[in-house]
């Protein structure tokens, strides 16, 4: 009896040693294409919040949720990121925006009704996926909308610095989660935003 329970407790050691709670490390960043009516404008940013929990001998990611705060997006241009802000992260029920542009010296009130409402972009994994090319549900909530869509991803497990990586793109379409866009005089921002994601995810130490 005594060895039957050895046996039971040793497997659930063995179980728990190979499940690793991964975190975004360095290399990790996003690229938001913004097609506009002159060009494009690429968005990036490098602060990806949140962690996965990966079964390493199943090659298994069967849980997890990443945050991208609005705050976090860059670009040179200091205004147009404020004006991305607005979009992204206010009420627009209870702003002045989009009426008019509410940004004051490129960036947005802390306080107020013209302060940021939505402060994070999530991304919950719906279900577990195995590591290679795959097709991955995911829960998305942005500007207060949720909504499923599935990612197509690449991802590969680095045994030699016990990293998880973590490639994909995805189209957003603004309508799906109510953003709007203001226009400047003629210029206005394309329907269809690309997103494009290299994720890195270690032990954040």
């Amino acid at each position: 009896m005594i060895k039957i329970i050895l046996i039971f407790f040793l497997s659930l050691s063995s179980q728990a040693y190979s499940f690793f709670k991964l975190a975004p490390v360095s290399g990790t960043h996003i690229k938001v294409i913004v097609p506009y009516t002159m060009g494009e404008h690429k968005i990036t940013s490098d602060e990806i919040q949140g962690s996965v929990t990966f079964d390493k001998d199943k090659s298994l990611v069967k849980q997890g949720e990443l945050i991208l705060p609005v705050k976090s997006l860059r670009h040179d241009k200091t205004q147009l990121v404020c004006h991305l802000q607005e979009s992204l992260s206010l009420d627009y029920d209870k702003s002045d925006f989009p009426d008019e542009h509410v940004c004051e010296d490129d960036k947005l009130a802390t306080v107020g009704k013209n302060s940021p409402a939505f402060i994070n972009i999530v991304a919950s994994l719906i279900e577990p996926f195995k590591l290679g090319y795959v097709t991955v549900p995911v829960r998305w909530t942005i500007h207060g909308v949720t909504k499923d869509l599935p990612v197509e991803i690449h991802s590969d497990w680095d045994a030699e610095n016990s990293k998880l990586n973590i490639r994909g793109e995805i189209k957003f379409q603004r309508s799906d989660f109510n953003i709007t866009v203001k226009k400047f005089l003629f210029i206005g921002v394309d329907e269809v935003l690309p997103v494009s994601f290299n994720i890195v995810l270690g032990d954040p130490k």
